[in-house]
């Protein structure tokens, strides 16, 4: 399956790839992580619209997690 990742994630890709994962991987983690999206024409189009907001966003993402896992 084909997904574009919305974030970071090891192994795998950075924010705006478009990737080719296994779909169990893919429809059981990540999609419902909120780490990535099915990768179709609407999603596509949809992400050269917002991509400098996802890079802006990304970095807080990743520290607000930091701290949820510290608590």
């Amino acid at each position: 399956m084909q997904i574009i990742l919305l974030e970071k994630v090891v192994n795998v890709g950075v924010l705006g790839d478009i990737v080719k994962v296994k779909d169990g991987y893919a429809r059981n983690f990540l999609i419902p992580q909120g780490k990535a999206k099915r990768a179709t024409e609407k999603n596509i189009a949809d992400l050269a619209g917002r991509r400098a907001e996802l890079e802006k966003a990304a970095p807080r993402r990743s520290s607000c997690r930091a701290r949820k896992s510290r608590v």
